[in-house]
């Protein structure tokens, strides 16, 4: 009994085999994708969402960001905003990496269907992991193109039914996809080729036609947007050669200057398909329909940019994914070790890939580590700067006063207080004097007052002379050789580069300015000749 127990489950447990995998690659990139974004907050964009997004009047769900119609995305973020605030940046990251296992294991699901459980796996595998998309995956702002591409792939299932609830389930799907960003313009176009080819095109027309209503009628109100014919059409065919290896590149995780051989076979499987699948006919032209119309639009539409920018690479792998699980369906082996082999070959790429995430994430990190030691200054400069301050020069969209606007809002920050900062790292520590130092900008003034009675007088041997600055005012007389002062407050070590320079037989006053903080600044006062230097 028990022999014959174990003859009925072995089948099962080998055909179940793949999903297995599947569900431990998910929760290892899960892992990966997590890590590789951990220490980090919000960059660039991501402070258009912050700042400027304050309140839930219509106009602030729905105007562009960009071209794009960005709903789904902001409803995220404001939602996560009203309910734990600024400072869980990871909450936004772990959504990130929701929208994109949902991506892989949709894409898993097609693709398994046209070329096998091995080989679907292995395309899972190089997307969720996809190091040249890696823009895509670490950064939780690109879950505007994350969530277009998940519902692409959950409408195209739908409508592999054939059913009404399929059809209903398509048109909202169409729909969110273009709520999340212009990426649904891809799937609305690819659609209308789909049901204008099938025989009962006029009754399932509705299908795109209320999303497109609907899309249209915001784009009448809100769309913008600028299509460069003059410089854009010449460049279409680059741009088409390129997206097609770049997507090769990144469905794969086969270097892209390895990618004309498969660029050359995936474009033959096509003709091949059209050519013997003609029963296959609408779903082949639909998902070709979509990277094509992808590319045009950026040729016509960015034109300084490429079709392998790295925010690109992860539709490009998507889309190139579902144009070869049409492209090779009559093709590809259906022999378990052929299979296996092609998937083996996926696998390796994704490995060799996945690096690549970590290496966004450090750059991610240096960008987090000035914008919240920048913002830190400012609060503690506040009653100084101006409400279109800059605090990190590296974020063109952070301005204070809006900041400080999203702070009130949602009742959190990213700063560090005050009894917080002397236990940041030595690196943070030292970051939040230079952006103070910045956004102070200390210079030599001239002495406008007599220096105080027995002010201290120093040989000019280039050794430091440091000072707390308790009054934040240090005078300094220089005698045959210019004086360097280097400053610092919260950080461990000086600076190798002076913060001030007072020039040779000159006097002056370096100020600095009172802030929120008690702690003083530490001044240290050198030369190559005798000067004079104290506080006032």
């Amino acid at each position: 009994m028990a022999t014959l127990t174990r003859a009925i489950r072995r089948p099962v447990t080998v055909r179940h085999l793949p999903i297995v995998l599947l569900a431990g690659i998910l929760v290892a990139a899960a892992v990966v994708i997590m890590h590789a974004g951990r220490d980090t907050t919000f960059f660039y964009d991501d402070w258009n969402f912050v700042t400027m997004r304050i309140g839930w009047r219509p106009h602030i769900l729905l105007y562009p960001h960009n071209e794009h119609l960005s709903l789904l995305p902001v409803l995220v973020y404001k939602l996560v905003f009203e309910t734990v605030g600024l400072e869980h940046y990871g909450v936004l990251r772990a959504i990130s990496a929701a929208f994109n296992i949902t991506c892989a294991t949709l894409l898993f699901i097609y693709a398994r269907r046209r070329l096998g459980d091995w080989i679907a796996l292995g395309l899972a595998s190089c997307l969720v992991v996809m190091g040249v998309g890696a823009w895509d995956i670490v950064w939780p702002f690109q879950i505007g193109f994350l969530g277009s591409l998940a519902a692409t792939l959950g409408a195209l299932l739908m409508l592999d039914r054939g059913t009404r609830p399929g059809d209903i389930a398509a048109c909202v799907l169409v729909a969110i996809t273009l709520s999340s960003s212009s990426l649904g313009v891809m799937l609305l176009a690819g659609v209308v080729v789909e049901v204008l080819l099938r025989p009962n095109r006029l009754r399932r027309l509705w299908i795109p036609a209320i999303p497109a209503v609907l899309y249209g009628l915001w784009y009448l109100k809100y769309g913008v947007g600028h299509l460069d014919w003059a410089n854009g059409v010449p460049k279409i065919p680059s741009h088409i050669a390129q997206g097609t290896r770049g997507g090769i590149a990144a469905a794969t995780g086969q270097p892209y200057a390895n990618t004309w051989l498969l660029a050359w076979a995936l474009v033959g499987a096509l003709v091949f398909t059209l050519a013997r699948g003609r029963d296959r006919l609408p779903r082949v032209l639909m998902v070709a329909t979509m990277p094509l119309l992808f590319w045009t639009l950026e040729a016509l539409a960015r034109t300084g940019l490429s079709s392998i920018e790295p925010r690109y690479m992860y539709p490009n792998g998507v889309f190139i994914a579902l144009v070869a699980a049409e492209a090779f369906l009559l093709i590809v082996p259906r022999a378990t070790a052929g299979a296996l082999a092609i998937a083996i070959v996926l696998w390796a790429g994704a490995i060799g890939n996945a690096s690549s995430l970590n290496g966004l994430g450090d750059q991610l990190r240096g960008f987090a580590l000035s914008s919240r030691s920048s913002l830190t200054a400012a609060e503690l400069l506040r009653d100084t700067l101006g409400p279109n301050t800059l605090p990190d020069p590296s974020q063109p969209q952070l301005f204070l006063g809006r900041y400080e606007s999203a702070v009130k809002a949602y009742g959190s920050t990213i700063t560090w207080s005050l009894a917080e900062i002397p236990r940041r790292s030595a690196a943070e520590r030292a970051a939040v004097d230079a952006a103070l130092i910045r956004l102070i900008g200390p210079f030599a003034g001239r002495a406008t007052a007599a220096p105080p009675p027995n002010c201290a007088q120093f040989p000019g041997d280039g050794t430091d002379r440091r000072a707390r600055l308790k009054s934040g005012q240090l005078y300094v007389k220089a005698g045959g050789a210019p004086v360097e002062v280097r400053l610092r407050r919260f950080g461990d070590l000086f600076t190798d580069s002076p913060q001030v320079t007072v020039k040779p037989q000159s006097q002056a006053t370096v100020g600095l300015p009172k802030d929120r903080s008690p702690t003083p600044w530490i001044a240290a006062v050198r030369s190559s000749s005798r000067f004079s230097a104290c506080q006032l």
